[in-house]
């Protein structure tokens, strides 16, 4: 991270279920961040966060930071990479230790040391650490604290959430971003990069599951007290709304994709629900003309059952009733026509749609919900969270786990070139 920082580039690179995006961020003397650059390319080799398919990610990986390194003028040497899916989880951490000069009081090199105390967990062999978040922090247990610089006391404990991923799917992650002769030079959670760009600093603060429905899978990242609570994922996404239609109405993917996307909704309305569509269906010659209801008829049950998956998954996480904000939504699927309505419905809790900031350098394309985490990445990483509040900084001014992120990436990428 101190590299790409100190070098004023930055690319967030986001390898999803249907493509990989790269974001080229430049920052200026002042510290603002400008998105520079950006592309996107269709990729099939990656599922539910696992890739499946090496060499077609490898070559989605060089062309979308190619062409992204062109638009921004500059060659790009090394990525933030964004990790999610089944494949990753959390788990709580605490630990205590002795304050030194309790009439002092905390200093930062004691808050430092509970963050390494916390991060000291006993993970398995297949899993790495590549966050370490502190939620609150006590004093010979006092009231729970947000900073404790200077509380006066003889015990400082700190409770963190830490996230791990699976470290087999991490290497082959790592190592097709290896293999298209780029480092990695960072590692962060997509729901984390994500919220830089479409939550509020209040909704975090009051509770707030933000909801990113992806192609095959729904990651669910939930906010509280302006930190990362916890995360889930559940795996249907927009793609099983693909083969609902394909099956439904007996077209190919990229049709059924078209009708989705052109004309798909979540629930049947009286307005255009008679709107006659064209569909290339299989074995036919000749278009046939459906009405739109018939689309829909077969979106609406699937949407459904996402949104009250969510809503046990969230009763599971004992978080349901701990969400004031409610739930935002994101990614390519959240623009399905009237998606947060029936979500309301199905929950019964406040849901919209994440916009993604505006800012006057920005494309449209950019501000699809398919570029947030590419885009969070790099603000996450700059620490350019406009609202105020850098989850990236209460990971603590004491890098420890970063370094261990950084020397775990260093031993993968260099085996893989030991091998070649």
């Amino acid at each position: 991270m101190n590299a790409t920082v100190k070098n004023r580039w930055i690319t967030g690179l986001d390898t999803g279920a249907t493509a990989v995006r790269a974001v080229v961020a430049q920052i200026s003397d002042a510290g603002s961040l400008h998105i520079v650059g950006y592309s996107e390319v269709p990729c099939q080799g990656i599922r539910k966060g696992s890739v499946v398919d090496v060499a077609e990610t490898v070559h989605a990986i060089e062309s979308a930071v190619y062409e992204a390194s062109e638009a921004a003028g500059t060659p790009i040497e090394s990525v933030v990479l964004g990790v999610g899916g089944p494949t990753v989880a959390s788990l709580n951490s605490s630990a205590t230790v002795r304050i030194l000069d309790p009439v002092r009081g905390v200093t930062k090199g004691e808050v430092a040391a509970s963050h390494r105390a916390a991060q000291n967990i006993i993970c398995p062999p297949d899993r790495q650490a590549i966050h370490a978040i502190p939620r609150r922090y006590t004093v010979d247990g006092s009231e729970s604290l947000r900073n404790p610089l200077g509380w006066t006391g003889s015990r400082l404990t700190v409770q963190s959430h830490i996230v791990h991923a699976s470290t087999p799917q991490l290497n082959m992650l790592i190592r097709c971003v290896t293999e298209a002769h780029l480092d990695v030079c960072d590692v962060v959670l997509k729901g984390l990069a994500a919220s830089q760009v479409v939550l509020l600093h209040e909704e975090k603060e009051s509770g707030v599951c933000l909801l990113d429905i992806g192609g095959n899978t729904t990651e669910l990242t939930v906010f509280k007290d302006g930190t990362l609570y916890c995360i889930s994922t559940i795996p249907v996404g927009g793609n099983h709304l693909t083969s609902d239609i394909c099956y439904g109405l007996t077209v190919g993917k990229a049709e059924a994709e078209r009708l989705k996307v052109s004309y798909g909704a979540a629930q049947v309305l009286a307005q255009d629900a008679d709107t006659i569509l064209s569909v290339s269906q299989m074995g036919r010659t000749a278009a046939r003309k459906l009405r739109r209801r018939a689309l829909i008829q077969i979106m609406e049950p699937r949407v459904r059952e996402l949104f009250q998956l969510v809503c046990n998954e969230l009763a599971d996480l004992e978080v349901f009733d701990q969400l004031p904000a409610g739930i935002v939504l994101t990614g390519g699927t959240s623009l399905v026509a009237d998606i947060s309505t029936v979500a309301e419905e199905t929950m019964g809790i406040s849901v919209r749609t994440g916009c993604s900031t505006a800012a006057a350098d920005l494309s449209s394309e950019l501000t699809h919900p398919s570029f947030v985490v590419a885009r969070g990445l790099v603000e996450y990483v700059a620490g350019a969270d406009q609202g105020g509040d850098s989850i990236r900084s209460q990971e603590g001014n004491d890098e420890s786990l970063r370094t261990l992120v950084s020397q775990f990436v260093r031993k993968v990428a260099k085996g893989i070139r030991h091998e070649s």
